[in-house]
């Protein structure tokens, strides 16, 4: 039976999301004044966080996949990506469970479509899909791990600080 490790961060990841949640987690995770007090200040000015800064925060997490996806890799980047844009790893699970849905209905509808996307799967190439929920998620596969790379809701800007910012 397959282990998986995962998150136990509180609140869960995206829920409820935006910067607070972001500067909440800085605060609890990274236990440096000085780096915390960086890292809020990029975060309180609308700046994105670069993959190391991320890494101080967040660690990458493993979580139960979907039909053939057999597990949900998410590195610290896209878990930034995510408290910040407030997607749940549950969003990300029913976005892969709606990919898998349209590549099986593309094996009959559109066989052309199903083979340049199951070599893409294959391959491990990057592949970008939007989901029924407006959720856009971007992943490659690695053997039977899909590594999420980004998450995002179509059309929707990252979330700015609260004018009166975030509470203590």
């Amino acid at each position: 039976m397959a282990r998986f490790l995962a998150a136990d961060l509180h609140p869960p990841l995206g829920d409820p999301g935006g910067p607070c949640q972001v500067i909440h987690r800085i605060r609890d995770q990274v236990p440096s004044p000085v780096l915390q007090k960086h890292l809020i200040e990029e975060v309180e000015h609308g700046d994105d966080l670069s993959n190391p800064e991320a890494a101080k925060i967040y660690h990458l997490d493993r979580e139960p996949g979907v039909a053939f996806i057999k597990q949900i890799v998410v590195g610290p980047h896209a878990q930034y990506r995510m408290d910040l844009r407030s997607v749940t790893i549950d969003d990300v699970r029913a976005a892969l469970a709606a990919f898998n849905k349209q590549l099986e209905q593309y094996e009959t509808r559109s066989p052309k479509l199903h083979t340049q996307l199951t070599t893409k799967l294959a391959y491990g190439d990057e592949i970008r899909f939007e989901s029924p929920s407006g959720l856009t998620v971007v992943f490659a596969m690695k053997g039977v791990a899909a590594m999420i790379i980004t998450t995002f809701w179509a059309g929707a800007p990252d979330p700015r600080m609260p004018s009166n910012g975030c509470p203590i």
